[in-house]
């Protein structure tokens, strides 16, 4: 998890059958079946929608940026939290995956805002890299499935315990 979802079929398989053929045709088939469940079971973090209420209420601009499929990640958003995402971005070609900052900077440019006036969570060090890759304010959020350490090495300058806690912070 956290790889890609191409990473994830292959070592799911057996090592007897990882060659490419077959990883390959799993993935395909997880995708199809992935696209017809992937909001099942997925719900947001705790206390995430009583963040998106106070920066909705702020008047505050929100995007994801993903490195899941872009239709994947637009399906999640809508189905999950609804009417708070001005933007909703995620992969259409390999060579856009974060740390690539270019989808980060698309997005400051969308909202007019300077990059270093942009405040970047993410839960992975891919994040953190993207956000220093983008100029941009990286915040490790540890209700993800990575740790502090990994989050702190890869440049985050903040780490939040809970999702509440960026209200209160000082930037």
């Amino acid at each position: 998890v956290g790889r890609g979802l191409l990473n994830l079929t292959r070592v799911s398989l057996p090592e007897t059958v990882q060659d490419e053929k077959t990883v390959v045709a799993c993935y395909n088939r997880m995708l199809e079946v992935y696209n017809d469940h992937c909001t099942e079971k997925t719900k947001p973090y705790d206390g995430i929608i009583p963040l998106l209420d106070e920066l909705k209420s702020r008047e505050l601009k929100l995007a994801v940026f993903s490195n899941k499929a872009d239709k994947f990640t637009k399906k999640i958003v809508q189905t999950l939290m609804p009417g708070y995402f001005d933007i909703v971005v995620g992969m259409t070609t390999e060579d856009l995956k974060k740390p690539n900052p270019a989808c980060a900077l698309e997005i400051s440019e969308h909202f007019g805002v300077r990059p270093e006036n942009i405040v970047y969570l993410g839960d992975t060090g891919i994040d953190m890299q993207t956000a220093r890759n983008a100029e941009m304010y990286g915040i490790g959020v540890l209700w993800g499935f990575r740790t502090k350490e990994e989050l702190v090495s890869a440049g985050a300058e903040a780490i939040l315990s809970h999702p509440l806690d960026l209200i209160g912070l000082r930037l």
